[in-house]
């Protein structure tokens, strides 16, 4: 329905949800960014508009699915962004409605956000100052009230990937340019190591569920 970019997706109830971004006209500015929300229903084969759209039009925020909600957190309200968000919203799909939930502590841009074990952790990013974070933040559902400080990446990062695989968390690229991952709890972020095979993050996650260090075999751990 919109072109755009500098936008979120996540997929819940077996749709996908894109959410805010910038409208693309071609001149890529930002002014201002959007508030409307798209859901691809693989049923139907087709985009539709939400039912309603973000109380706060952002870009550049992070987007992920908890539960039966869609959560944008962060972000800029304008092209130049200034100011940047604190603010989180999440979306019902089956009301196909926003609501306002608990702000992050630190306000950030350009930052990522996934779901591990029922909460949501949103990590890195770019604060007012540009600063490149390695903070971690954690919203848990069954606590709404405020989000929590989480153990820091080893690695400051922002334009990066997160995504949860099995009992981890895993932030890659970006400004970083290395993988990390991170498991529930008040366990450090590991770095991971690619080509160090059998070990690394891969088999801590997917194999032994629990992080050793690089080089054993999963038998290391069971």
């Amino acid at each position: 329905l919109t072109a755009r970019f500098n936008f979120g997706a996540a997929a819940v109830a077996g749709k996908i949800v894109a959410v805010g971004g910038c409208e693309s006209n071609g001149g890529g500015n930002c002014n201002p960014p959007l508030a409307s929300a798209e859901v691809f229903d693989p049923a139907t084969r087709a985009w539709t508009a939400a039912r309603s759209s973000m109380a706060t039009p952002r870009h550049s925020h992070a987007v992920a699915a908890l539960g039966a909600l869609v959560y944008a957190a962060g972000g800029c309200s304008n092209g130049d962004c200034n100011p940047i968000l604190s603010s989180v919203e999440a979306y019902d799909v089956a009301r196909g409605a926003w609501a306002p939930v608990a702000g992050l502590r630190t306000a950030r841009f350009s930052h990522a956000a996934a779901a591990l074990h029922g909460k949501l952790y949103v990590m890195g990013g770019l604060d007012s100052g540009n600063n490149i974070l390695n903070s971690v933040e954690v919203y848990d559902p069954a606590r709404p009230k405020a989000w929590a400080a989480a153990p820091p990446m080893g690695t400051a990062r922002f334009n990066f990937a997160a995504a949860a695989l099995g009992n981890a968390v895993y932030a890659t690229g970006g400004s970083g340019q290395t993988a990390e991952a991170f498991r529930d709890g008040d366990s450090p972020w590991h770095e991971c190591h690619p080509g160090a095979a059998p070990g690394g993050c891969d088999v801590c996650a997917a194999c032994c569920n629990k992080f050793v260090p690089d080089g054993p075999a999963c038998e290391a751990c069971v």
